[in-house]
């Protein structure tokens, strides 16, 4: 919920720096939601998934498939997840304006130097 809150934070500050219309902010927000809910139906699967790696580790013999096999359902879902959210992004940059894309990329540019300070 905390992060649910916070990225809602930056998608309207962003919306609000390239002022998006009521129309516009109303897709964005749907994409976002939609990005989430994809989101925290991988977080649930993790606690499970967490528990059968401990179960797996408290064994005398953990069962190396079964470990691999858990590693690369969670890459799977991922990767699932990241298809979907990409797709959002992409459903995004339709809605917006030339203007308004050039706009949230150069915050982005921004962004991502910051990060590389």
């Amino acid at each position: 919920e905390k992060m649910h809150k916070f990225v809602t934070w930056v998608v309207d500050d962003a919306l609000d720096d390239i002022n998006a219309t009521d129309v516009q902010r109303e897709a964005v927000h749907q994409s976002k939601d939609r990005i989430f809910a994809e989101m925290k139906k991988v977080r649930a699967d993790n606690k499970a998934d967490h528990q059968a790696m401990l179960a797996e580790w408290n064994k005398e013999s953990p069962d190396a498939a079964m470990v691999h096999a858990l590693i690369d359902a969670r890459i799977e879902a991922m990767r699932i997840v990241a298809h979907q959210a990409a797709n959002e992004v992409l459903a995004v940059h339709g809605v917006l304006t030339p203007e308004q894309r050039a706009q949230l990329s150069e915050k982005m540019r921004e962004h991502m130097d910051d990060m590389e300070k």
